[in-house]
């Protein structure tokens, strides 16, 4: 494709997110309606650009060219500024709007959703209902990728004279035996097990298993427990 077609396709993905944006701000009726159609576009395009790397550069160039001038935030996200402008999104309130939505379209490409399926989709399940979905999915991927990296949050500090217990779940890396973590695996679901660990140095995940049990055969012997 010569460099000529790219640029009046460019041209022709931003007038449709504009005529899309103009819409909403224009609507008095059947604004849902227009939101889910406009979420719609908005997902067609980043997917269209998220295939094509020099399609998508020179989008992200326009879009900056069209900004230059205003106060340019430390980090670009091309996929929230094609949300907001399908959804007319200007102010600092209406952005923060369109990045929920962003969540919101990025989560339904992480399920597999059609394109064409996008706008049935959120009216069928609710912007709000797929946003807490994509927040939590969003936690539990940073949380792997902590616990990956050797990095847990520090303990909460407890105020003076108060007691209280930090039960926040978290994950802890622990190193096992192949044949350990095939036996963890091969319990049925809601089966009790206790594990022994031990600590085998300072360092962060460094907790090892010395030995698993079925809960129903604690009781058969106490020196199970003994190394």
């Amino acid at each position: 494709m010569k460099k000529s077609e790219q640029n009046e396709l460019v041209e022709a993905v931003l007038k449709e997110l504009e005529r899309c944006g103009l819409s909403i701000k224009k609507s008095s009726k059947g604004h849902r309606a227009l939101l889910r159609s406009s979420l719609q576009t908005a997902q067609r395009i980043i997917v269209d650009l998220s295939s094509n790397e020099t399609l998508q550069a020179q989008f992200v160039h326009a879009v900056k060219k069209a900004k230059k001038g205003r106060k340019n935030p430390t980090t670009f996200n091309w996929h929230l500024e094609v949300v907001a402008m399908a959804t007319g999104a200007s102010s600092g309130k209406t952005r923060k709007l369109a990045s929920k939505r962003a969540g919101v379209l990025e989560y339904l490409r992480e399920l597999g959703v059609a394109v064409d399926e996008t706008a049935a989709t959120v009216e069928k399940e609710g912007l709000e209902k797929l946003y807490s979905a994509w927040c939590k999915r969003k936690k539990e991927a940073e949380a792997l990728a902590d616990a990956s990296n050797g990095h847990h949050e520090p303990p909460q500090k407890t105020p003076k004279g108060e007691k209280t217990r930090n039960d926040k779940e978290v994950i802890l890396p622990i190193w096992m035996k192949t044949s350990e973590r095939e036996q963890l695996f091969d319990q049925k679901l809601g089966a009790m097990l206790t594990v022994l660990v031990s600590r085998v140095s300072d360092d962060e995940g460094a907790f090892k298993v010395k030995r698993v049990m079925v809960a129903e055969r604690l009781a058969e012997s106490s020196d199970d427990w003994v190394d």
